[in-house]
């Protein structure tokens, strides 16, 4: 166990993040990141195309009627899925999931104009970057840190087994 803390200590020093989790795959931590984080009254909204581990860990979470898909990187349907989202939760925080850079399509998501859309508002960014890192980035750490957008997104998934070809 000490060497899997020291481990998350190197991985927060080195994404420069508040705390570190590790899980034994991408699939494992998006599931678990959305079947515990939202809480009852939130909202996630949802890039279409987002990951099938994505969809799998809506469906585990306490969020059962408040699930909202946005156009894929279209960043005027997701202004106006937030619209139609704060108006049945006011007062509810919302998740937007979006991945860095799509496999299936190989688009990156339009992450500093998504920032942009939730900025100053009960809302939080959560960027599965699986497949941005070891690849984009300073040193690799993902198109988050490539734009410069680490303080404006909530948490940044990294998975070792693209890349880094490992595990976790």
């Amino acid at each position: 166990m000490p060497r899997l803390i020291d481990l998350e200590g190197r991985l927060q020093t080195f994404f420069a993040v508040e705390a570190a989790l590790l899980f034994n795959s991408g699939f494992d931590a998006n599931v678990g990141f959305f079947s515990c984080i939202p809480q009852p009254g939130d909202a996630i909204v949802y890039d279409e195309h987002i990951h099938a581990s994505v969809h799998d860990g809506m469906r585990a979470s306490r969020v059962k009627d408040a699930l909202y898909p946005f156009s894929h990187n279209d960043v005027g349907s997701l202004r106006k899925v937030l619209g139609r989202v704060k108006k049945d939760h006011p007062n509810e925080s919302v998740f937007v999931a979006v991945e860095s850079l799509y496999s299936m399509d190989g688009t990156f998501a339009p992450l500093k104009e998504i920032t942009a859309v939730l900025e100053g508002r009960n809302m939080h960014l959560v960027v599965d970057e699986a497949h941005a890192t070891g690849i984009y980035g300073p040193q690799g750490r993902g198109r988050v840190a490539e734009l410069g957008l680490e303080d404006k997104v909530l948490a940044r998934l990294h998975t070792f087994g693209k890349a880094l070809a490992a595990t976790g």
